[in-house]
């Protein structure tokens, strides 16, 4: 008897998955219809540090104050960065408009900062980050005067 309600359990928690079975990663999601914004340039102030985008929509320069340089690990110096979608188990590269973290990478370090969407547009870039257990705000503004 034991041994039928063990296969009927199983049998139940097998049907169960059945639903979740339908949701198969099929890639990156398919383009809206708005037109993909310039990658950032220009200089990006906050009073955490500077972030220097070239318009490649790759290269950066990284000169953060102590806090942040700590908090990141990441030394001053030229970079690079990647706005990237999470959705668990998957992570890709998108445009900034979609993405939910930035990654900076200066010589062998990385970090990934969330992005507030919704916040970050042309001339902010608006992120956060969880340290000790205390979720911290960072906003960089572009500088008007260049």
């Amino acid at each position: 008897m034991k041994t039928v309600l063990r296969m009927a359990a199983a049998l139940l928690a097998a049907l169960m998955l059945i639903p979740f079975a339908a949701c198969i990663y099929d890639g990156p999601p398919k383009e809206d219809n708005t037109p993909e914004p310039d990658p950032h340039e220009g200089t990006f102030t906050s009073e955490y540090g500077t972030l220097i985008f070239s318009g490649d929509g790759s290269g950066v320069t990284v000169s953060f104050g102590d806090e942040l340089g700590e908090i990141t690990g990441l030394p001053d110096g030229e970079g690079t960065y990647s706005f990237m979608v999470q959705t668990p188990p998957h992570r890709y590269q998108d445009r900034w408009d979609h993405a939910n973290e930035l990654d900076l990478t200066v010589g062998e370090k990385t970090f990934s900062f969330s992005v507030y969407m919704g916040r970050t547009t042309e001339s902010v870039i608006a992120l956060y980050c969880v340290v000790n257990d205390e979720v911290r705000d960072f906003e960089f503004v572009k500088s008007t005067e260049e």
